[in-house]
């Protein structure tokens, strides 16, 4: 009887084990896959790390007070001409995420690498409760921290080789989970890696994709500031400082401030004090800081929107001696990857894959360049986040406001504040616009991080 019994216990051990393989099966593992915030360190020859990116805050202090006598003195002479030595500290920010010709990084570069499940890193997992490990931590309530991944990686090197990076990562997320499909969520300059990844491998290993507030068409203004068209105006700066810390008591603030500065006239004067300031700095800053350190990186090359991508090597390389990089990676990305989006996308939704697209928008651009006056998340446009969305200009409508438009009857794609038209999206019916929270602001337990979870594990 003894014998029967152990015979029946194993039997039913037995079972409820493969119950259990058949029931996480059931589960799609999600990977999520972050943006450029994640800290770089330069790996130093006794084992140690040092943070290099993002700098710290005495580094910057540094950097600071360095540059800042010389740009009083500037100022006050009007001569500009010897302010490079003061710039020196500025550049040493930056410098250790420079890449090679080939488009390598010169230094010895890590990042926290976290290539298990993410239950295996309780204390990145329970410590953040906002941005990309906060999604990490609401989509792990929903799939369990076993079928939970958090990709990362060296964001200077080329979308096109971390995409290589990636496909790894996805098989063995498949071994080690049991399954044949994953789902991904990318996180802002992740859509980059996401849509680079979707183009050289297909989409046969993924079941859903969420694009989150990501720069998968590029940002406005890494396209400026690549063409070189910087500008910087006292009523716009006053604008997105008020939208950014706002929406109620700052914009309001900001907005009186503005008022006042009209009825007394001196706007224009400072404006003009500014223009100059901008054309004296500009040709310091590509050729003292910028041309050295980010034209050096194929990672931020791929976020020039394709409309300024040309005008981009020509205003850097007016001499057509442009790094390697530029034609094996930066080229491909733009004339494979970012123009064939709406492609790629449609390819997938083909295969059978779920995408779907969330974007933000809260404030204009940042005030350094002519015409930024489109809604962002305070870095990302929402009409290249969205995938083509038409958006109205900072402070106006889409569609003049009528009867006709009152409840938002006349047109299914047109916001209740009328700014966006979707429309014109990729996937018009698949995109979700979120307002009022900041680039990557979905936070753990709030309905942002909800709608993503949402989305991830739709059937």
């Amino acid at each position: 009887m003894k014998k029967f019994i152990s015979i029946l216990l194993a039997l039913i051990m037995a079972l409820s084990l493969t119950g259990a393989a058949f029931a996480r099966e059931d589960i799609t593992p999600v990977v999520v896959v972050r943006g450029m915030g994640e800290y770089v360190y330069l790996q130093n020859e006794d084992g140690s790390k040092t943070q290099v990116f993002a700098p710290d805050s005495k580094s910057i202090l540094e950097a600071v007070a360095q540059f800042a006598p010389g740009l009083a003195k500037s100022i006050l002479t009007n001569d500009y001409s010897d302010l490079g030595p003061y710039v020196t500290k500025l550049k040493e920010l930056f410098i250790p995420m420079s890449c090679n010709d080939d488009g390598t990084p010169k230094y010895n570069l890590t990042v926290d690498y976290t290539p298990e499940s993410v239950g295996n890193y309780p204390e990145k997992l329970n410590n953040t409760q906002c941005s990309e490990w906060g999604i990490a931590k609401a989509v792990s309530d929903a799939v369990g921290t076993d079928n939970t991944y958090f990709f990362t990686y060296l964001w200077n090197r080329s979308p096109l080789r971390i995409a290589d990076d990636l496909n790894s990562y996805i098989e063995n997320v498949k071994a080690e989970t049991g399954t044949k499909k994953v789902s991904l969520i990318a996180c802002s300059m992740g859509g980059t890696i996401t849509m680079s990844y979707l183009q050289k491998y297909g989409s046969d290993s993924v079941k859903n994709v969420v694009l989150a507030s990501t720069a998968f068409l590029g940002t406005e203004i890494v396209g400026r500031l690549f063409v070189k068209d910087l500008d910087i105006s006292l009523y716009d700066a006053l604008d997105y400082f008020g939208a950014f810390f706002g929406p109620d008591f700052a914009e309001s603030a900001m907005q009186i401030i503005k008022k006042g500065l009209m009825q007394a006239s001196i706007s224009g004067s400072v404006d003009k004090f500014l223009d100059n300031l901008t054309a004296n700095l500009l040709d310091i800053a590509y050729s003292d800081i910028f041309r050295d350190t980010f034209v050096t990186m194929p990672g931020i090359w791929c976020l020039v929107p394709e409309s300024y991508y040309e005008d981009a090597k020509h205003a850097l390389f007016p001499d057509g001696n442009e790094p390697s990089f530029i034609a094996t990676d930066v080229d491909y990305y733009m004339n494979n990857v970012q123009s064939h989006a709406a492609d790629i996308i449609n390819e997938a939704e083909d295969n059978g894959v779920n995408v779907y697209i969330t974007a933000s928008y809260t404030c204009p651009g940042i005030p350094v360049y002519n015409g930024n006056e489109s809604y962002t998340d305070n870095l990302i446009d929402l009409k290249y986040a969205s995938g083509c969305a038409t958006v109205a200009d900072y402070g106006k409508k889409v569609v003049p406001v009528d009867d006709t438009l009152k409840n938002c009857t006349a047109h299914d794609h047109i916001s209740p504040d009328k700014i966006v038209d979707a429309s014109t999206c990729i996937l018009p019916d698949q995109t979700w616009f979120i307002k009022n929270i900041g680039h990557m602001g979905y936070e753990y337990g709030k309905d942002s991080c909800g709608l993503l979870v949402y989305l991830l594990t739709s059937e």
